[in-house]
């Protein structure tokens, strides 16, 4: 496969991307009469020598357009260098934005002091609310939160119900306990008696 060319050979030849063979041949036809060096009369030679290049990028283009595979292959070299810069760009763009994220040594830091089941329970704040669920949910002083009365009320009864799980799960350890007792004074007295 010979490499693609460094001009576009629809804009060399002035045709769109979906021009037809017909449509190429007639484009190449008229570029000819317009750049061949034996039809052009021209004196100066580096005006000749121009007319020269010129002509051989439209019979570069042209067979390069008139030949379905080749001009196939063309366009799919086209679109996948375009997907590439197009990657390329988007990796540069993210790249711009990496210093906004924080490193995990930074978010270690930064997290370690706020461990709010350290002693296995959560921790709320001092004014009696919980924890917030997001940023926008802690209090600010002076301003009045919507749901400050509820929440007052609502921590109240979390409270009772701390006290009444927490008096629950005493007394299931202590049915556990007092059944493994029975169990084995139970073995025991077998043991004995045997």
């Amino acid at each position: 496969m010979s490499t693609p060319p460094s001009e576009d050979p629809y804009k060399v030849l002035g045709v769109p991307k979906d021009a037809t063979k017909d449509t190429i041949r007639s484009a190449h036809r008229k570029l000819v009469l317009q750049t061949h060096p034996d039809k052009v009369q021209v004196q100066d030679e580096a005006i000749r020598a121009q007319k020269q290049d010129e002509f051989q990028r439209v019979q570069q283009a042209y067979e390069l357009l008139i030949d379905e595979s080749r001009r196939q292959q063309y366009d799919e070299t086209v679109k996948r260098d375009e997907m590439r810069r197009q990657v390329a760009e988007e990796r540069a763009r993210a790249r711009r934005y990496d210093h906004v994220r924080s490193s995990p040594r930074e978010f270690d830091e930064r997290r370690s002091h706020t461990r709010p089941y350290e002693d296995g329970r959560p921790r709320s704040f001092d004014d009696g609310h919980p924890p917030p669920s997001s940023k926008y949910d802690i209090p600010i002083p002076g301003m009045r939160h919507p749901t400050r009365s509820f929440e007052g009320r609502k921590s109240s009864s979390r409270a009772e119900e701390e006290e009444r799980a927490h008096m629950e799960r005493d007394r299931k350890r202590d049915t556990e306990r007092s059944e493994r007792r029975r169990t084995r004074d139970r073995e025991r007295r077998r043991g004995y008696d045997d």
